[in-house]
């Protein structure tokens, strides 16, 4: 479990837009994510009390390679090293490389 103080904010997550996350897979391959956008989500009064305001950030990645629903080790010269759970969300084609999109939401 984390401490209130451990956890990401959107204020945090806000200054490492457009940022490099580094992001090293099980067989050791190295993924670069681009950090494109930080978003509020509407707060539910549903849980009273609640560590931080819900916000999602969307990030890119620069291989040509499909990361499966996960937790990973995220670097970020910002941020420093996170855990965060990904989910790919998106994919678009330049040339002959594919360029997904994940997602992460903070609640």
């Amino acid at each position: 479990m984390h401490s209130r103080m451990n956890l990401l904010t959107r204020d945090q997550a806000e200054k490492a837009l457009g940022q490099r996350f580094g992001l090293r897979l099980d067989d050791g391959t190295e993924l670069d994510l681009t950090l494109t956008s930080v978003t509020p989500l509407q707060p539910t009064p549903l849980f009273p009390g609640k560590a931080r305001e819900p916000f999602t950030m969307l990030f890119k990645g620069t291989a040509g390679r499909c990361c499966a629903q996960e937790t990973y080790l995220l670097r970020n010269d910002t941020l420093g090293e996170r855990h965060i759970f990904l989910v790919p969300v998106g994919r678009e084609s330049r040339g002959s490389v594919d360029i997904y999109s994940y997602q992460a939401v903070f609640s």
